[in-house]
C-alpha cells in the first residue's frame, strides 16, 4: 500500500464517516429503531447516499464526469431495485433488502447508490444550494424524490 493510496483511502473514509456524524447531528432520530420498513428504507438511501456522494472517488465534485455512462447505468439500475424494494411486502425480503440497500459490493449497494446520483443529479442542476435544500428537506420521502426524478 503506497502512501498515496493510504492517504486516499483515510480521506474517503474520513470524508464519509464524518457526513453520518453530520447528518445524524442534524437528524437525531435517523436511527433505524422503531420505524417501518420504508422509513427505515428512505433513511438508509438519504444517509448512505449523502455519505457517498461526497466522498465520491476521494475528488473534488467538480472534478468528476457525473455523465460517466457507467455512472447513469448504475443510477437507473439501482432506482430499478430502490422500486422493487419499496413494492416489496415480505418482512423477510424486506430485511434483505435493507441489508442490501447499504452494503455489498459498492455499486450494488442499491439504496447508496440511487441516493449518492441523486444527489450529483441536483448539484449538477442547482449547485451548492439546491443541495443544501434536498438536505433541509432531510430523509422524509426521499425514496419517493429519487423515483420520480
Amino acid at each position: 500500500l503506497t502512501s498515496e493510496k493510504l492517504e486516499y483511502v483515510v480521506r474517503n473514509l474520513i470524508t464519509h464517516e464524518m457526513t453520518h456524524v453530520l447528518v445524524e447531528d442534524l437528524f437525531p432520530e435517523i436511527d433505524l429503531e422503531d420505524v417501518s420498513y420504508i422509513e427505515k428504507l428512505n433513511r438508509i438511501t438519504f444517509n448512505e447516499g449523502i455519505a457517498h456522494f461526497l466522498s465520491f472517488n476521494g475528488e473534488e465534485l467538480e472534478d468528476i464526469n457525473w455523465n460517466n455512462t457507467e455512472y447513469g447505468e448504475v443510477y437507473l439500475r439501482s432506482k430499478e431495485k430502490l422500486k422493487e424494494a419499496l413494492s416489496e411486502q415480505k418482512p423477510e425480503k424486506q430485511e434483505k433488502y435493507l441489508e442490501e440497500a447499504g452494503t455489498g459490493p459498492y455499486f450494488e449497494k442499491y439504496g447508496a447508490m440511487s441516493g449518492l446520483f441523486y444527489f450529483a443529479k441536483n448539484w449538477k442542476q442547482g449547485g451548492t444550494l439546491q443541495l443544501k435544500q434536498i438536505v433541509e428537506h432531510g430523509y422524509k420521502d426521499m425514496v419517493n424524490r429519487i423515483l420520480m426524478s
